[in-house]
């Protein structure tokens, strides 16, 4: 291994790493999907004069 890392710390810091990500990944992408779906415009918002 590089720089002769116990193999277990290794591994650890892979899985944390990989939760880590997915969670921001996850918050980060619902924070972005709300934020967009308010710029949409609601079905059967134009009114007819």
């Amino acid at each position: 291994m590089i720089y002769a890392e116990p193999a277990n710390l290794v591994f650890t810091q892979g899985v944390v790493a990989a939760i880590s990500n997915a969670v921001s990944a996850g918050v980060i992408g619902t924070i972005l999907l709300l934020l967009y779906s308010k710029t949409r415009s609601k079905k059967g918002s134009l009114t007819k004069e």
